[in-house]
């Protein structure tokens, strides 16, 4: 099992948060921490979070519009989860959100911690690729392409097969699409050859590259 870290401001991307867990949840042999789930500790968050990002295989950094809570060091939290990915050499994957990323205007910062997100952001951008996302439905699927990237770019050995993940998005995703043939002129026998080559396409196609299986099931008539 393969644990990632998710590393992110919370009051400007919840949807977004929310949506990278459930991504990542849902691909077999991953575990997704965050903060949240971490319950009661008699331990300073800072120190705990920064323990948690040392003892993750991979550090999923999402940088939204809002600096967040600062640490009692100083920067802030998601500012020091990223330090402490770089200074433990752990491969970061950094996604930001693009300009049109939508803010409340109640969720506005102070000029201090607007400079110091403008700075935090060119920081996870120096040196690496990164992503750029609009929606929590855009983020969903280009976490699991880039993990799926870094899988392939690591040795062989711990990291689950393609085969194995493809196998394991249908249980774990839990997709399930009904064809219905309310057709007059289109027997079941037809639908059946229609489908069965449809399938083929979402496991084989479609499923690698957005990261999303599903199992088509034919429903009898008047079912």
């Amino acid at each position: 099992m393969l644990t990632v870290f998710l590393s992110s401001t919370s009051k400007d991307l919840v949807q977004t948060r929310e949506a990278a867990f459930r991504a990542i949840e849902g691909l077999h042999g991953y575990h997704c921490v965050r903060m949240e789930d971490f319950g009661s500790w008699d331990e300073a968050p800072d120190d705990f979070c920064r323990a948690k990002v040392a003892e993750s295989d991979l550090v999923i950094c999402i940088v939204g519009p809002l600096y967040g809570s600062r640490t009692p060091a100083g920067p802030s939290y998601t500012e020091r989860e990223f330090d402490a990915a770089i200074t433990n050499k752990k491969p970061c994957l950094v996604f930001l959100t693009a300009d049109d990323y939508p803010l409340a205007a109640n969720l506005i910062e102070k000029d201090e911690d607007r400079k110091c997100q403008t700075a935090f952001r060119e920081k996870t951008s120096n040196g690496r690729m990164i992503t750029r996302f609009s929606t929590p439905d855009q983020v969903s699927v280009k976490v699991v392409q880039a993990i799926r990237n870094w899988e392939a770019s690591r040795p062989s050995g711990n990291v689950p097969s393609q085969a194995t993940l493809l196998a394991s998005q249908i249980k774990s995703v839990s997709y399930r699409v009904a064809v219905l043939n309310q057709s007059t002129r289109v027997t079941d026998d037809e639908i059946k050859i229609a489908v069965a080559a449809l399938q083929t396409q979402i496991h084989r196609d479609f499923a690698p590259v957005w990261g999303i299986d599903a199992e088509l099931t034919i429903a009898a008539k008047g079912a």
